[in-house]
């Protein structure tokens, strides 16, 4: 300090001689002396990574180097899909190849697929209706707006606070989606359904005469594992040899009316029958009893069709000297006739209704 410096201009003169040094430090790549930093100060009289002021002996705010921004990669499909939606998607995959599998692998004829679409259909309806009720238990407890009148006429309302709650409330959504998933493919899928039989009980079909169906039924379970052929053999012992095209004109007229089994069918196709050849129980007999042709209405063609379609087999279940298209021992109707001839068969058949099927 020479004599005629004061304390302050020294001072002065030492910070000037400092922002100096920095600046020339800075543009030199020399440093700046409080961090270190090479960076180029440029115009500027702090530093540009600390903001090391040396005029005024401190740091001041600066803001962060802008950096290159790096282009973001867009996300892919399988990227944006929540967990939880995988799960739920590879369930209802899973349901879907379970479905097709049952469809392929029993038959209808047996009863294994309808038992399988049925159980299918109420497993998942209770599947279904705990998820759904779950799911209005939560949203009352969120809103008083809800009511148990709501599960059938706001079904997906009372699902609004449950889906904001996703994933946690997965458990829920997933039992109501599965449920009604395997409800819908046991019918659209599976199918083999009777729904006939559902109304049975209740007026829309008659039942056959019991003795009927307690003969079917009994002959069935005796020949129970011993192959188709012996239990037709078994059948077909309790049915004559007698000839169909037997003349019963000598025979008394006197009308009658049979429950009959519908054991075939004659014409090419099931859509295009043109008769059905009937079997009856004629004393404790089960036996062929004709064909009848006439009085079958439009609606009840149609439905026999549909249904004759899926009951093929290969041999008569009752012997019968005519040549038809056999059918399963399922199918049931109610006939007329103006007699029956020596050889018990029926004169002059009229198709009266359709009856339940036999079990």
């Amino acid at each position: 300090m020479s004599a005629d410096q004061t304390p302050e201009t020294a001072n002065s003169d030492s910070v000037a001689t400092l922002s100096h040094e920095n600046q020339a430090a800075g543009a030199s790549g020399d440093g700046c002396t409080n961090c270190g930093s090479t960076a180029d100060w440029g115009h500027s009289s702090w530093c540009p990574r600390c903001g090391w002021y040396p005029q005024l002996n401190t740091c001041v705010e600066v803001d962060p180097p802008e950096e290159e921004m790096q282009e973001e990669k867009p996300l892919e499909w399988w990227e944006v899909v929540p967990m939880w939606a995988w799960i739920l998607g590879f369930g209802e995959v899973g349901l879907i190849v379970l479905s097709i599998f049952a469809r392929m692998t029993t038959s209808i004829n047996t009863g294994a697929r309808p038992r399988w679409a049925l159980t299918q259909l109420f497993i998942g309806f209770c599947v279904f209706a705990v998820g759904q009720a779950w799911a209005f238990l939560y949203a009352v407890t969120k809103s008083a707006d809800f009511s148990p009148v709501d599960l059938i006429t706001k079904p997906f309302a009372i699902w609004g606070p449950s889906n904001r709650l996703l994933p946690k409330s997965f458990p829920r959504l997933g039992m109501a989606v599965w449920g009604l998933t395997a409800m819908l493919l046991a019918v659209l899928v599976i199918g083999g359904i009777n729904y006939n039989a559902m109304f049975e009980d209740w007026g829309f079909e008659e039942q056959a005469q019991p003795n009927l169906i307690q003969e079917i039924v009994k002959k069935a379970k005796e020949n129970d594992g011993d192959g188709e052929e012996s239990l037709e053999d078994a059948i077909n012992s309790f049915a004559g040899e007698e000839d169909p095209t037997a003349d019963a004109d000598e025979d008394e007229e006197q009308q009658v009316q049979l429950d009959c089994l519908i054991v075939g069918y004659t014409g090419n196709t099931a859509d295009e029958f043109t008769g059905l050849v009937l079997a009856a129980l004629i004393k404790g007999k089960l036996q062929y009893v004709g064909t009848v042709f006439e009085g079958i209405p439009d609606e009840e063609r149609k439905a026999l069709a549909k249904r004759m379609k899926s009951l093929k087999r290969d041999r008569p279940f009752v012997k019968a000297k005519v040549s038809a298209q056999w059918l399963e021992p399922f199918l049931m109707c109610r006939v007329t006739g103006v007699s029956l001839s020596k050889k018990n068969i029926l004169k002059k058949p009229l198709f009266k209704e359709r009856l339940a099927d036999a079990k």
